[in-house]
C-alpha cells in the first residue's frame, strides 16, 4: 500500500468515524426530552448493543449470518419485528395519554431550561451560593434575611 493509498484510507476513516450516526441522535433527543437520566440510559443501551455486536463478530457469528440466507433474513425479520413493535407501542402511548401528562411533561422541560444545572455559574458572583431545585435563583436567600432571591 503507497503512501497516498494510506493517506486517502486514513482520511475516509477519520470522516466515518467521526460523523454522528441514528445512535448519537437517538440519545441526542431521549436527552433533550427525557433529561440526564434518560440520556444515560440510552448511551448505555447503546454502547451495550455495539458491546454485544462486537463480541458476536469477534467470535464469527457476523460470519455466519452472512454465509446462511436464511438464518441472516430470520436476524432481519426479528428486528423488523422488532422495531414495529416498538413504534406501535410509541403511537398508542401518544394518543392514549392525557393531556395532564403533555402540559405537565411541557412545564417540566421549560422550568429545567430555565434552572441553571448546578451553582457553580453563581459561585463568582454570591459569596454563599444555595441552589435550591426547586426555584430558578441560584443564590437562594436563607430564611428571614432581606436578600432578593
Amino acid at each position: 500500500m503507497s503512501a497516498a493509498s494510506y493517506a486517502a484510507f486514513l482520511a475516509v476513516s477519520l470522516l466515518v468515524i467521526c460523523t454522528p450516526g441514528q445512535d448519537t441522535a437517538l440519545t441526542i433527543r431521549n436527552t433533550l426530552l427525557g433529561g440526564r437520566r434518560s440520556g444515560l440510559a440510552t448511551a448505555a443501551g447503546v454502547s451495550s448493543g455495539q458491546a454485544i455486536w462486537t463480541l458476536a463478530t469477534s467470535a464469527g457469528l457476523a460470519v455466519i449470518l452472512v454465509a446462511s440466507g436464511p438464518l441472516f433474513l430470520a436476524v432481519r425479520l426479528a428486528g423488523a419485528g422488532y422495531l414495529i413493535y416498538l413504534g406501535v407501542r410509541s403511537l398508542i402511548k401518544a394518543v392514549t395519554r392525557p393531556a395532564a401528562y403533555d402540559a405537565a411533561a411541557q412545564a417540566r422541560r421549560h422550568a429545567s431550561r430555565l434552572e441553571p444545572p448546578s451553582g457553580r455559574a453563581c459561585s463568582a458572583t454570591c459569596p454563599t451560593p444555595r441552589w435550591s431545585p426547586s426555584s430558578s435563583a441560584c443564590c437562594r436567600s436563607s430564611p428571614g434575611s432581606t436578600r432578593a432571591s
